[in-house]
């Protein structure tokens, strides 16, 4: 809806066999980290987090609920960004941004998808972009610096 290039964003949660990207597809699910970064445009990602200490979260709570078509900040169902931002906002008490109305990102050619599905304009959302300008997230690691240390390695 935001036409922003930043359109997928996850949770990435470390279990014993490795690093998983707890996301929405159809519904919230969880797929290994490459496989996540695979779906990106050119396999690009950046990694970002709030703490450097290490965070517990519940992540079965959320775990197969719908895809929110709706893109209501207070249900039970959820789109990408929004997932992160309760995860966060309700389980870490960290709040990454303010929801923002949809009528504030650039929405051309949407405004009939969002009649249809009966969504004001006016409404609240949170988007992949605003995330990822959070003042309160830094970055970890990139697409860039993983190709960096390939070229180191060689």
């Amino acid at each position: 809806v935001t036409q922003s290039t930043i359109t997928q964003c996850g949770i990435i949660i470390k279990k014993d066999d490795g690093f998983y990207v707890l996301h929405v597809d159809k519904s919230v699910t969880m797929i290994p980290l490459h496989s996540f970064i695979k779906q990106g445009a050119r396999s690009e990602y950046t990694i970002m987090r709030a703490t450097d200490k290490e965070v517990k979260i519940d992540y079965n709570k959320y775990m197969l609920a719908e895809y929110d078509f709706l893109l209501s900040l207070d249900n039970d169902r959820y789109y990408n960004s929004e997932l992160v931002y309760i995860i966060y906002k309700n389980d870490l008490g960290i709040e990454l941004c303010q929801p923002r109305a949809i009528k504030d990102y650039k929405i051309e050619g949407m405004e009939s998808m969002l009649s249809e599905r009966r969504i004001k304009l006016n409404q609240l959302v949170v988007s992949p972009a605003d995330l990822f300008n959070s003042k309160k997230l830094r970055t970890i690691q990139t697409h860039k610096d993983r190709i960096k240390m390939k070229r180191e390695k060689k």
